[in-house]
C-alpha cells in the first residue's frame, strides 16, 4: 500500500482525477490523506466527494470551507449585510450553494461526508496531518476543531523565523515531536508570488494547499518518498468558471 496526501481541492474534480491516475492511485489498495476543504471554488465539489468515496483507505479531515457548508446543510447560515456567514459567499461558497440548491438528492451524501471528517490524523510514522494547523503550546487532543480549521499561527511562526522544535521549552511536551506536519489552508501562492509547489516551513511542516481554488495547481504527494504529481490548473480545466479568483 502506498500513502498519498493531498489538499484543498475546492471543487475541481477534473484536477482530482489527473492527481489519482498521475500517481497510479490503487482505489483498492492505496491510502489517500485528504487535508480538506473539498468545496467552494470550481463546480464539482459533489462529483469530488463521490470521487473520494470509491476509495477503500480515504482519511478525510475537514476543512474551514467544508464547515460552511455543513453549516448550510444543517440550515444554520443567516445570510445578512456583512454578517460572518455572509463572507461565505465571497470566498467560493456561491457555487457550492448553487449545485447544492439544484441537488437535493446529493444533499444528505454531502453531509454525511462532512459529518465524518475528522480535527487530524497521526500515523503510525508519527507525522501529523491537519487541515490549518494546530497550538504547539498546548495538548492537541484538548485543542477545539475551530483551531484545526482555521488558526495559521504554526504557518505565520514558521516564516516568521521560528522553530516549534528548537527546544524543549517551545512545545508543550517534548515527546510529543512530530516526524513530519502536513497541513492546508493557507495557499503557498500567498506566501510566495507564483509559487505553485509545496512549501517546507521551518524544519518538519509541509504546506500542501498550492492553490488549486485560484489560479495555481492541485498536488498530490507521495508521503514515504516525497514524490509529487500536480495537475493542469482548474482555472484552465474550467474555463467558463471564475473559482475562487
Amino acid at each position: 500500500m502506498s500513502k498519498f496526501v493531498i489538499s484543498d481541492i475546492h471543487g475541481a474534480h477534473k484536477a482530482l482525477v489527473e492527481c489519482l491516475k498521475g500517481v497510479k492511485f490503487d482505489y483498492a489498495t492505496d491510502q489517500l490523506i485528504f487535508l480538506g476543504d473539498v468545496v467552494d471554488g470550481w463546480s464539482e465539489s459533489i462529483e469530488c466527494i463521490e470521487e473520494l468515496l470509491k476509495l477503500k483507505h480515504l482519511i478525510y479531515i475537514r476543512g474551514n470551507h467544508d464547515e460552511w457548508a455543513l453549516k448550510y446543510l444543517r440550515g444554520q447560515m443567516v445570510f445578512k449585510m456583512s454578517s460572518a456567514d455572509s463572507s461565505w459567499l465571497h470566498h467560493g461558497g456561491v457555487i457550492t450553494k448553487d449545485r447544492l440548491d439544484q441537488n437535493p438528492d446529493k444533499c444528505d451524501m454531502v453531509k454525511s461526508f462532512i459529518e465524518s471528517g475528522v480535527k487530524y490524523y497521526i500515523d503510525d510514522d508519527n507525522n501529523i496531518y491537519t487541515h490549518a494547523g494546530f497550538n504547539q503550546n498546548e495538548p492537541i487532543e484538548q485543542q477545539a476543531f475551530s483551531v484545526f480549521l482555521w488558526d495559521r499561527n504554526m504557518v505565520l511562526d514558521t516564516i516568521n523565523g521560528g522553530n516549534p522544535y528548537s527546544s524543549s521549552d517551545t512545545f508543550y511536551d517534548p515527546k510529543n515531536k512530530y516526524n513530519k506536519i502536513y497541513i492546508g489552508h493557507t495557499p503557498t501562492t500567498y506566501l510566495a508570488e507564483d509559487s505553485i509547489a509545496p512549501m517546507k516551513l521551518g524544519v518538519n511542516t509541509i504546506l500542501l494547499d498550492t492553490g488549486a481554488g485560484f489560479t495555481g495547481r492541485l498536488t498530490i504527494m507521495n508521503v514515504d518518498d516525497g514524490s509529487i504529481f500536480q495537475s493542469t490548473p482548474p482555472c484552465l480545466l474550467y474555463p467558463n468558471e471564475k473559482g475562487r479568483n
